[in-house]
């Protein structure tokens, strides 16, 4: 059964190659600015946690 969907999919990405192209590229946009907020999000939350009283430090 997925083997279908599979297929289909690529029957579809063949046909229309220019809608494919535009929906991969925004695609793998969105992805890399959901990964680069979530890393700088990470980093921000891991500033100063090697002091004992990390959460008390004015920044």
């Amino acid at each position: 059964m997925i083997f279908n969907y599979f297929k289909i999919a690529l029957r579809s990405l063949w046909r229309f190659k220019g809608y494919a192209v535009v929906n991969i590229i925004g695609l793998a946009a969105g992805i890399t600015c959901c990964l680069l907020i979530m890393l700088f999000v990470y980093d921000e939350w891991q500033f100063d946690q090697f002091h004992e009283n990390g959460d008390h430090i004015y920044r």
